[in-house]
Protein backbone atom coordinates (compact mmCIF):
# COMPACT_ATOMS: atom_id res chain seq x y z
CA UNK A 1 0.00 0.00 0.00
CA UNK A 2 0.91 3.41 -0.71
CA UNK A 3 0.52 6.04 2.49
CA UNK A 4 -0.59 9.24 0.17
CA UNK A 5 -0.75 12.78 1.28
CA UNK A 6 -2.77 15.64 -0.50
CA UNK A 7 -0.32 18.69 0.12
CA UNK A 8 0.39 21.74 -0.21
CA UNK A 9 4.17 22.81 -1.84
CA UNK A 10 5.31 24.72 0.52
CA UNK A 11 7.90 27.18 -1.59
CA UNK A 12 11.39 27.80 -0.84
CA UNK A 13 13.99 29.75 -1.85
CA UNK A 14 16.00 27.66 -4.42
CA UNK A 15 19.93 28.13 -5.05
CA UNK A 16 20.90 29.80 -8.53
CA UNK A 17 20.24 27.13 -10.97
CA UNK A 18 22.51 28.05 -13.86
CA UNK A 19 24.97 25.93 -13.06
CA UNK A 20 23.63 22.62 -14.08
CA UNK A 21 24.17 21.00 -17.46
CA UNK A 22 22.65 18.22 -19.24
CA UNK A 23 24.99 15.61 -20.87
CA UNK A 24 23.86 16.40 -24.14
CA UNK A 25 26.43 19.69 -24.09
CA UNK A 26 29.51 16.72 -23.20
CA UNK A 27 30.65 13.74 -25.90
CA UNK A 28 27.99 11.43 -24.90
CA UNK A 29 28.44 9.11 -27.45
CA UNK A 30 29.39 5.43 -27.15
CA UNK A 31 32.64 4.55 -25.80
CA UNK A 32 34.91 2.18 -27.87
CA UNK A 33 34.58 -0.59 -25.46
CA UNK A 34 31.00 -0.28 -24.43
CA UNK A 35 28.38 -1.86 -26.21
CA UNK A 36 24.41 -2.22 -26.19
CA UNK A 37 23.32 -3.78 -22.70
CA UNK A 38 21.80 -7.05 -22.04
CA UNK A 39 19.14 -7.75 -19.84
CA UNK A 40 18.96 -4.73 -17.68
CA UNK A 41 21.87 -2.55 -18.58
CA UNK A 42 25.45 -2.88 -19.06
CA UNK A 43 27.70 -2.99 -22.10
CA UNK A 44 28.93 -5.18 -24.43
CA UNK A 45 28.90 -9.50 -23.61
CA UNK A 46 30.22 -9.02 -20.18
CA UNK A 47 28.64 -5.97 -18.73
CA UNK A 48 31.16 -3.38 -20.19
CA UNK A 49 34.42 -3.39 -21.58
CA UNK A 50 37.95 -5.75 -20.85
CA UNK A 51 39.51 -4.41 -17.68
CA UNK A 52 42.25 -1.81 -17.99
CA UNK A 53 44.93 -1.19 -15.14
CA UNK A 54 41.84 1.44 -13.15
CA UNK A 55 38.96 -1.57 -13.50
CA UNK A 56 39.42 -5.35 -12.86
CA UNK A 57 38.08 -7.69 -15.65
CA UNK A 58 34.32 -8.37 -15.70
CA UNK A 59 33.05 -11.79 -15.01
CA UNK A 60 29.45 -11.90 -16.29
CA UNK A 61 29.26 -13.18 -19.55
CA UNK A 62 25.85 -12.51 -21.37
CA UNK A 63 25.52 -8.65 -20.11
CA UNK A 64 24.91 -7.52 -16.57
CA UNK A 65 21.03 -8.06 -15.87
CA UNK A 66 19.63 -5.93 -12.96
CA UNK A 67 19.70 -6.53 -9.73
CA UNK A 68 23.20 -4.63 -9.25
CA UNK A 69 25.49 -4.21 -6.17
CA UNK A 70 27.40 -0.77 -6.78
CA UNK A 71 30.25 0.80 -5.59
CA UNK A 72 31.60 4.19 -5.68
CA UNK A 73 35.73 4.33 -5.47
CA UNK A 74 37.85 7.28 -5.43
CA UNK A 75 41.51 7.43 -6.60
CA UNK A 76 43.33 9.02 -3.69
CA UNK A 77 45.94 11.86 -3.84
CA UNK A 78 49.14 10.83 -5.30
CA UNK A 79 48.08 7.83 -7.06
CA UNK A 80 47.13 5.81 -10.31
CA UNK A 81 45.30 8.89 -11.88
CA UNK A 82 42.53 6.77 -12.52
CA UNK A 83 40.16 9.11 -11.76
CA UNK A 84 36.57 7.89 -9.48
CA UNK A 85 35.34 4.50 -10.31
CA UNK A 86 31.73 2.50 -10.05
CA UNK A 87 32.10 -1.09 -9.53
CA UNK A 88 28.66 -2.85 -10.65
CA UNK A 89 28.38 -6.56 -9.55
CA UNK A 90 24.90 -8.40 -11.17
CA UNK A 91 23.05 -10.34 -8.71
CA UNK A 92 22.14 -13.42 -10.80
CA UNK A 93 21.43 -15.36 -7.58
CA UNK A 94 22.24 -15.71 -3.42
CA UNK A 95 25.25 -17.59 -4.43
CA UNK A 96 27.06 -15.79 -7.33
CA UNK A 97 27.43 -11.95 -8.02
CA UNK A 98 29.47 -11.72 -11.21
CA UNK A 99 31.35 -8.65 -11.94
CA UNK A 100 30.28 -6.12 -14.64
CA UNK A 101 32.24 -3.75 -16.40
CA UNK A 102 32.92 -0.10 -14.43
CA UNK A 103 31.70 2.72 -14.95
CA UNK A 104 33.29 6.57 -15.21
CA UNK A 105 31.03 8.67 -16.84
CA UNK A 106 33.17 8.45 -19.86
CA UNK A 107 36.35 9.84 -17.80
CA UNK A 108 34.17 12.85 -16.51
CA UNK A 109 33.54 10.66 -12.86
CA UNK A 110 34.76 13.00 -9.88
CA UNK A 111 38.46 11.82 -8.51
CA UNK A 112 36.65 11.71 -4.93
CA UNK A 113 33.64 10.01 -5.37
CA UNK A 114 31.89 10.11 -1.70
CA UNK A 115 28.14 8.01 -2.29
CA UNK A 116 25.78 6.55 -5.13
CA UNK A 117 22.36 5.79 -5.68
CA UNK A 118 20.16 4.35 -8.36
CA UNK A 119 17.18 5.86 -10.20
CA UNK A 120 15.12 3.45 -12.44
CA UNK A 121 15.36 2.58 -15.27
CA UNK A 122 18.91 3.31 -15.99
CA UNK A 123 20.55 6.18 -13.96
CA UNK A 124 23.39 5.60 -11.33
CA UNK A 125 24.23 9.24 -9.50
CA UNK A 126 27.05 10.09 -7.74
CA UNK A 127 28.19 12.87 -5.75
CA UNK A 128 31.44 14.32 -4.55
CA UNK A 129 31.86 17.30 -2.72
CA UNK A 130 33.22 19.17 -6.10
CA UNK A 131 29.32 17.82 -7.96
CA UNK A 132 27.16 15.64 -8.94
CA UNK A 133 27.05 13.32 -12.14
CA UNK A 134 24.49 11.55 -13.44
CA UNK A 135 25.47 8.55 -15.67
CA UNK A 136 23.40 6.93 -18.12
CA UNK A 137 24.34 3.49 -17.64
CA UNK A 138 23.44 1.88 -21.15
CA UNK A 139 26.77 3.72 -22.58
CA UNK A 140 28.18 5.29 -19.44
CA UNK A 141 27.97 8.78 -20.75
CA UNK A 142 26.65 11.70 -18.50
CA UNK A 143 23.35 11.93 -18.48
CA UNK A 144 23.64 15.63 -16.34
CA UNK A 145 25.94 17.05 -13.45
CA UNK A 146 25.53 19.97 -11.06
CA UNK A 147 28.28 21.86 -9.40
CA UNK A 148 29.05 21.18 -5.60
CA UNK A 149 27.59 23.16 -2.86
CA UNK A 150 30.34 23.68 -0.70
CA UNK A 151 29.49 20.89 1.56
CA UNK A 152 29.90 17.14 1.83
CA UNK A 153 27.75 14.47 0.49
CA UNK A 154 26.34 11.68 2.64
CA UNK A 155 23.56 9.83 0.93
CA UNK A 156 22.07 10.10 -2.52
CA UNK A 157 18.42 7.76 -2.94
CA UNK A 158 15.54 7.68 -4.89
CA UNK A 159 12.34 9.05 -4.43
CA UNK A 160 8.61 11.09 -6.36
CA UNK A 161 7.38 14.30 -6.30
CA UNK A 162 4.00 14.54 -5.93
CA UNK A 163 2.89 13.26 -9.28
CA UNK A 164 4.81 10.58 -9.22
CA UNK A 165 7.82 11.93 -11.10
CA UNK A 166 11.08 10.30 -9.99
CA UNK A 167 13.80 12.53 -7.94
CA UNK A 168 17.35 12.22 -7.05
CA UNK A 169 18.17 13.24 -4.05
CA UNK A 170 20.90 13.98 -2.26
CA UNK A 171 21.84 14.91 1.48
CA UNK A 172 24.55 17.41 2.26
CA UNK A 173 26.63 18.09 5.69
CA UNK A 174 28.75 20.65 6.48
CA UNK A 175 32.55 19.69 6.25
CA UNK A 176 34.06 18.14 8.92
CA UNK A 177 30.59 17.52 10.48
CA UNK A 178 27.96 14.48 10.37
CA UNK A 179 24.65 16.15 10.99
CA UNK A 180 22.96 16.32 7.29
CA UNK A 181 21.76 19.76 6.46
CA UNK A 182 19.68 19.94 3.38
CA UNK A 183 18.94 17.52 0.95
CA UNK A 184 18.57 18.29 -2.95
CA UNK A 185 16.10 16.62 -5.27
CA UNK A 186 16.93 16.65 -8.89
CA UNK A 187 14.82 15.84 -11.92
CA UNK A 188 16.19 12.26 -13.14
CA UNK A 189 16.39 13.48 -16.34
CA UNK A 190 16.27 16.59 -16.36
CA UNK A 191 18.92 17.48 -13.32
CA UNK A 192 17.11 20.49 -12.29
CA UNK A 193 17.18 21.30 -8.62
CA UNK A 194 13.51 20.80 -7.79
CA UNK A 195 13.60 20.78 -4.28
CA UNK A 196 15.55 22.36 -1.33
CA UNK A 197 14.80 20.83 1.79
CA UNK A 198 16.21 22.28 4.85
CA UNK A 199 16.54 19.65 8.28
CA UNK A 200 16.54 22.08 11.34
CA UNK A 201 13.60 24.52 11.38
CA UNK A 202 13.08 23.25 7.55
CA UNK A 203 10.69 21.42 5.24
CA UNK A 204 12.15 18.15 6.70
CA UNK A 205 11.42 18.37 10.37
CA UNK A 206 13.90 15.70 11.97
CA UNK A 207 16.14 18.39 13.15
CA UNK A 208 19.90 18.50 14.35
CA UNK A 209 21.53 14.37 14.35
CA UNK A 210 20.39 13.26 11.56
CA UNK A 211 23.80 11.52 10.10
CA UNK A 212 22.29 9.69 7.35
CA UNK A 213 19.33 8.97 4.97
CA UNK A 214 17.80 6.64 2.55
CA UNK A 215 15.01 5.90 0.40
CA UNK A 216 11.63 4.99 2.48
CA UNK A 217 10.67 1.39 2.18
CA UNK A 218 6.76 2.53 3.25
CA UNK A 219 6.44 5.83 0.72
CA UNK A 220 8.31 7.03 -2.29
CA UNK A 221 7.67 10.55 -1.27
CA UNK A 222 9.10 10.15 2.57
CA UNK A 223 12.66 10.04 3.76
CA UNK A 224 13.89 7.71 6.14
CA UNK A 225 16.12 9.05 8.19
CA UNK A 226 18.74 8.29 11.56
CA UNK A 227 18.92 10.32 14.10
CA UNK A 228 21.66 9.84 16.73
CA UNK A 229 21.98 11.24 19.97
CA UNK A 230 19.17 9.95 21.72
CA UNK A 231 17.47 10.26 18.66
CA UNK A 232 15.55 7.29 16.49
CA UNK A 233 17.27 4.38 14.44
CA UNK A 234 14.59 5.16 11.56
CA UNK A 235 11.66 7.66 11.02
CA UNK A 236 9.91 8.89 8.03
CA UNK A 237 9.47 12.43 7.08
CA UNK A 238 7.43 13.95 4.14
CA UNK A 239 9.01 16.95 3.36
CA UNK A 240 5.63 17.92 1.51
CA UNK A 241 3.94 18.01 4.53
CA UNK A 242 6.59 19.13 6.65
CA UNK A 243 5.93 15.65 9.25
CA UNK A 244 7.74 13.13 10.69
CA UNK A 245 6.04 9.39 11.01
CA UNK A 246 7.36 7.99 14.35
CA UNK A 247 4.21 5.90 14.71
CA UNK A 248 4.30 3.44 13.43
CA UNK A 249 6.90 4.00 11.05
CA UNK A 250 9.75 4.63 14.24
CA UNK A 251 12.37 2.29 15.21
CA UNK A 252 14.19 2.52 18.56
CA UNK A 253 18.01 2.91 19.02
CA UNK A 254 19.53 1.17 22.00
CA UNK A 255 21.37 2.18 24.81
CA UNK A 256 25.29 1.89 23.81
CA UNK A 257 24.36 1.34 20.08
CA UNK A 258 26.15 4.50 18.07
CA UNK A 259 24.26 4.28 14.52
CA UNK A 260 25.87 5.45 11.47
CA UNK A 261 24.08 4.92 8.16
CA UNK A 262 20.64 3.38 7.02
CA UNK A 263 19.74 1.83 3.71
CA UNK A 264 16.36 0.61 2.81
CA UNK A 265 13.75 -0.19 0.41
CA UNK A 266 10.80 -3.22 0.04
CA UNK A 267 11.11 -5.25 -2.92
CA UNK A 268 9.33 -8.58 -3.67
CA UNK A 269 7.13 -7.95 -0.83
CA UNK A 270 9.42 -7.12 1.82
CA UNK A 271 10.63 -4.46 4.17
CA UNK A 272 14.10 -4.16 4.43
CA UNK A 273 16.19 -1.79 6.32
CA UNK A 274 20.49 -2.59 6.93
CA UNK A 275 22.34 -0.31 9.59
CA UNK A 276 26.35 0.20 10.60
CA UNK A 277 27.20 1.51 13.76
CA UNK A 278 29.39 0.76 16.92
CA UNK A 279 28.58 -0.97 20.10
CA UNK A 280 30.23 1.83 22.68
CA UNK A 281 28.87 -0.35 25.95
CA UNK A 282 31.39 -2.95 25.67
CA UNK A 283 35.36 -2.45 25.74
CA UNK A 284 36.61 -2.54 23.02
CA UNK A 285 34.32 -0.74 20.89
CA UNK A 286 32.94 -3.64 18.31
CA UNK A 287 31.82 -2.34 14.84
CA UNK A 288 28.71 -4.33 13.90
CA UNK A 289 25.89 -4.12 10.93
CA UNK A 290 22.08 -4.35 12.05
CA UNK A 291 19.34 -5.55 9.78
CA UNK A 292 15.58 -6.17 9.94
CA UNK A 293 13.42 -7.77 7.35
CA UNK A 294 9.35 -7.87 7.49
CA UNK A 295 6.38 -8.88 4.96
CA UNK A 296 4.18 -6.16 7.03
CA UNK A 297 4.84 -2.86 8.17
CA UNK A 298 6.29 -3.25 11.99
CA UNK A 299 5.40 -1.04 14.69
CA UNK A 300 7.18 0.86 17.30
CA UNK A 301 10.13 -1.57 18.31
CA UNK A 302 14.09 -1.40 18.77
CA UNK A 303 17.14 -1.93 16.83
CA UNK A 304 18.11 -5.42 16.04
CA UNK A 305 20.82 -6.65 17.57
CA UNK A 306 24.25 -6.69 15.34
CA UNK A 307 25.81 -8.72 13.22
CA UNK A 308 29.58 -9.62 12.33
CA UNK A 309 31.77 -11.64 10.36
CA UNK A 310 32.54 -14.75 12.84
CA UNK A 311 34.21 -16.65 9.80
CA UNK A 312 35.08 -16.80 6.21
CA UNK A 313 33.58 -18.69 3.20
CA UNK A 314 36.32 -21.12 4.03
CA UNK A 315 34.76 -22.06 7.56
CA UNK A 316 38.06 -20.40 9.25
CA UNK A 317 38.03 -17.60 11.66
CA UNK A 318 37.56 -14.08 9.28
CA UNK A 319 40.75 -12.68 8.94
CA UNK A 320 40.22 -9.48 9.59
CA UNK A 321 38.40 -7.35 12.35
CA UNK A 322 36.05 -5.11 10.68
CA UNK A 323 34.86 -1.06 10.54
CA UNK A 324 31.41 -1.58 8.75
CA UNK A 325 31.91 1.73 6.66
CA UNK A 326 28.48 1.36 5.14
CA UNK A 327 26.17 -1.79 4.59
CA UNK A 328 22.83 -2.45 2.10
CA UNK A 329 19.83 -5.01 2.09
CA UNK A 330 20.44 -8.30 -0.40
CA UNK A 331 17.27 -8.06 -2.48
CA UNK A 332 17.27 -11.21 -3.82
CA UNK A 333 17.90 -12.58 -0.14
CA UNK A 334 15.64 -11.20 3.04
CA UNK A 335 18.62 -12.22 5.46
CA UNK A 336 22.07 -11.31 3.54
CA UNK A 337 23.41 -8.06 2.98
CA UNK A 338 26.44 -6.45 1.48
CA UNK A 339 28.92 -4.42 3.32
CA UNK A 340 32.43 -2.07 3.74
CA UNK A 341 35.12 -3.46 5.68
CA UNK A 342 37.63 -1.39 6.75
CA UNK A 343 41.04 -2.77 8.46
CA UNK A 344 42.79 -0.94 11.11
CA UNK A 345 45.69 -0.24 7.89
CA UNK A 346 42.89 1.17 5.84
CA UNK A 347 42.09 -1.32 3.02
CA UNK A 348 38.71 -2.20 2.32
CA UNK A 349 37.19 -4.47 1.40
CA UNK A 350 33.20 -5.41 -0.24
CA UNK A 351 31.81 -8.68 0.87
CA UNK A 352 28.63 -10.76 1.29
CA UNK A 353 27.55 -11.30 4.84
CA UNK A 354 24.94 -14.12 5.69
CA UNK A 355 22.58 -12.75 8.71
CA UNK A 356 21.92 -16.42 10.01
CA UNK A 357 25.80 -18.00 10.05
CA UNK A 358 27.57 -14.51 10.37
CA UNK A 359 29.86 -16.07 7.17
CA UNK A 360 31.73 -13.24 5.36
CA UNK A 361 32.45 -13.78 1.27
CA UNK A 362 34.23 -11.81 0.23
CA UNK A 363 33.93 -10.20 -3.34
CA UNK A 364 36.80 -7.46 -4.01
CA UNK A 365 39.89 -6.25 -1.85
CA UNK A 366 39.94 -2.37 -3.08
CA UNK A 367 43.77 -2.62 -3.91
CA UNK A 368 42.77 -5.20 -6.58
CA UNK A 369 40.73 -2.48 -8.09
CA UNK A 370 43.79 -0.11 -8.23
CA UNK A 371 46.85 0.98 -5.89
CA UNK A 372 45.61 4.29 -5.17
CA UNK A 373 41.66 3.14 -4.83
CA UNK A 374 39.49 3.73 -1.79
CA UNK A 375 35.80 2.22 -1.82
CA UNK A 376 33.49 4.05 -0.13
CA UNK A 377 29.92 4.07 -0.62
CA UNK A 378 27.21 0.88 -1.84
CA UNK A 379 23.67 1.36 -3.45
CA UNK A 380 21.56 -1.54 -4.55
CA UNK A 381 20.11 -1.00 -8.13
CA UNK A 382 16.56 -1.77 -8.79
CA UNK A 383 13.63 -1.50 -11.05
CA UNK A 384 11.26 -0.26 -8.37
CA UNK A 385 12.51 0.06 -4.86
CA UNK A 386 8.39 0.57 -3.85
CA UNK A 387 7.84 -3.32 -5.30
CA UNK A 388 4.00 -4.10 -5.00
CA UNK A 389 3.37 -1.31 -2.44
Amino acid sequence: MRFLFAALLLAGCLPDLGGYAVGERRDAGPRPDVGPGVDGGGAGVDGGGGGDDCAPAPTCVGGCPRPWLLATVEDLPGGAECGGRVLRWSLGSREEACLCGALDAAGDLPTLPRTLGFVPPETVVVAAQDGVVAIDARDDSVAWDSPGVGMMPRDVFPMEDLDGGPLAAIAWSNSGFDDIRVVHAHGRDSGRLEHEWQTNGGELPVGLGVVSMSASPFDPQHVRTLKINGGWAAADADPYTRTLFDDPYHTVSRDGFFLQTISAFHWDGTYRVVWTGERTDVSPRRSEVYTYRSTTVRVDNRVPLGDTCDEGSDALPYDATCEFVHAVPHPLHDTDLFAICSWASGERRVLRMEHISQTCHDLIEQRDVFDSARITRLAIALDDYWDAL
